[in-house]
């Protein structure tokens, strides 16, 4: 749908005229052919046989093309009689501007404006206090008061209230003849271009009308792509330095929106003089339009408070959208930072294992400068009884002997950690990460259940999740942004605080060591007689093994 429409009836009018001439000519040297014909079918001989069959194959042609130009002429005639019904000319000859965006807006901001003035203005006033003290003056300025009071509220029963409920009905009326006339105005004008269309597709393929598509749509298709792969470059890029710099998102891109209005600022400040080349003028006309917007919405806010920012913000939108480039630039710019926001959760875990990468190759440049450490040193592996507190392990004893009784859900839960704990201590795993149960009726944590570490394992850390089933079929849930419970995102992705789950659940320069030297996603599963299985997961948080 257009948004700006600027149509001289008296030049359409004319153009149907001369189209209506071009149809008559047309018509008149169909006549004099068709005579010609005639005239030839009476002739016998090969020539006159051959002109005669090339005039019969244009007939067609010729019958076509007249058809096209009766529904031209009339398509236009219809498009002024319909429109001018709509809205007319204020003089013949002259351009008819409707903006249906523009008035909208208007009609929204006259409303919004008088409502707020109308509504403060019809407030009954305020009876005056009372005074405290006593005595006969003061009794004839009471008088004078209240009788200074009852005329302001006459004058607000006979003035003000009409008047707020005349301007009600005026907007009201304005509001009605939008809805009659300017609406369908710009409706009518899109119905009349889809059968202008149809007349003009009439014979071609779906291909050529594609690639006519393409050629009358070349600068919108440019301007989006342009904005889109700009929009979509900057927000890769900041969210790569937030991550690289542990800073959340929102913090960065305000810090980017500060300088680029501080340089805009900056280069509107130098002369015009600086700016020879035509693509440095280019930015120089650039910014001075910049800072004239922020001045404009400086000024709004000082007259009119947050409400006349968002007025000039909407009223800056509308202007841009009124060329198809312009409404290609802001569609491409807003899907492109959409895009860009999708790929964060790959850039950021990418960034992860380029900071523990360089850390980690940090710590061994570190460790080659110290002196040789003593050789053939037997270093004593861990068991269960050294990785698992006692009290624990009296915990399961109990449970699985029937001391203990699992009634509460927290309480299988807390059973089936434990259960998972001794599990990975049995094969040379050690708990490194926080919030370990040691009580059967602990509170629930939220997170990860457990990180496990064995340098001799493969892969050396193990991140688990215990889940307690009296079926044996355990369930992981799902965030309602439809992340799977265990997935590589769910374990990575950074909470609003800016840590991860896997951050939380180990701090961050241990995080970093394990995207770095990998992981294995495992869910144990602990069943009512106390037996384990466990299940390898995949990225996406599904059983593999």
């Amino acid at each position: 749908m257009k948004v700006d429409l600027k149509i001289n009836y008296l030049e359409l009018e004319n153009i149907a005229e001369n189209v209506g001439k071009y149809k008559k000519a047309i018509e008149d040297i169909n006549d004099a052919i068709e005579n010609l014909d005639k005239v030839i079918q009476k002739q016998k001989s090969k020539s006159t046989k051959k002109l005669e069959s090339k005039i019969s194959n244009k007939k067609t042609k010729r019958s076509d093309l007249i058809d096209e130009l009766d529904d031209i002429q009339k398509i236009i005639k219809d498009y002024c009689e319909d429109m001018r019904n709509l809205v007319n000319c204020k003089s013949e000859g002259t351009i008819t501007r409707v903006d249906q965006f523009d008035i909208q807006f208007n009609i929204w901001q006259i409303a919004g404006d008088l409502t707020t003035f109308i509504g403060q203005m019809t407030m009954a006033p305020v009876e005056p206090p009372t005074p405290i003290s006593v005595g006969p003056s003061n009794e004839n300025n009471q008088r004078k008061m209240k009788a200074n009071y009852n005329k302001l509220l006459s004058f607000h029963r006979s003035h003000i209230v009409p008047t707020y409920r005349l301007v009600d009905d005026y907007i009201d009326r304005l509001n009605k003849i939008y809805d009659k006339n300017i609406a369908p105005y710009e409706n009518l004008d899109d119905d009349y271009e889809s059968k202008m269309a149809s007349i003009y597709h009439r014979g071609k393929s779906w291909t050529q009308i594609a690639e006519d598509w393409l050629f009358d749509h070349k600068g919108e298709i440019v301007a989006f792509c342009k904005s889109f792969a700009i929009a979509f470059l900057t927000t890769c890029t900041l969210i790569v330095i937030a991550t690289a710099i542990s800073v959340s998102a929102p913090v960065v891109f305000t810090v980017f929106g500060i300088l680029v209005a501080a340089g805009q600022c900056t280069i509107s400040c130098i002369p015009k003089s600086a700016f020879e080349a035509k693509w440095l003028k280019g930015i120089k006309d650039s910014s001075d339009s910049y800072v004239d917007g922020l001045n404009e919405k400086w000024k709004a806010l000082s007259d009119r408070g947050i409400y006349g920012v968002l007025e000039c913000i909407g009223q800056d939108i509308g202007d841009a959208s009124q060329t198809g480039k312009g409404l290609a630039t802001i569609t491409g710019s807003i899907t492109g930072m959409i895009a860009g926001s999708f790929a964060e959760d790959n850039l950021s875990l990418k960034v992860k294992k380029v900071k523990a990468a360089k850390a980690k190759a940090k710590s061994l440049k570190i460790s080659e400068t110290k002196e040789p450490e003593l050789k053939n040193v037997e270093v004593e592996k861990p068991n269960v009884n050294t990785l698992i507190p006692k009290d624990v392990k009296d915990i399961i004893e109990k449970v699985e002997n029937g001391t203990i009784k699992l009634v509460k859900n927290i309480q299988k839960g807390n059973y089936g950690e434990m259960k998972m704990d001794v599990y990975f201590a049995k094969r040379g795993y050690k708990r490194i990460s926080l919030d370990r149960v040691t009580s059967i009726d602990a509170p629930t944590h939220h997170g990860i259940d457990g990180v496990y570490y064995n340098p001799e394992g493969k892969p050396p850390y193990v991140i688990a999740e215990a889940k307690f089933s009296s079926t044996g079929i355990p369930r992981l849930s799902k965030l309602r942004d439809g992340t799977r419970q265990m997935s590589e995102k769910w374990i990575t992705k950074p909470s609003k605080r800016g840590l991860s789950r896997l951050d939380q659940a180990v701090g961050k320069e241990k995080a970093l060591d394990i995207l770095t030297k990998d992981y294995k996603s495992v869910l144990v599963t602990i069943d009512k007689t106390g037996d384990v299985k466990t299940c390898i997961l995949d990225a996406n948080g599904k059983v593999i093994k």
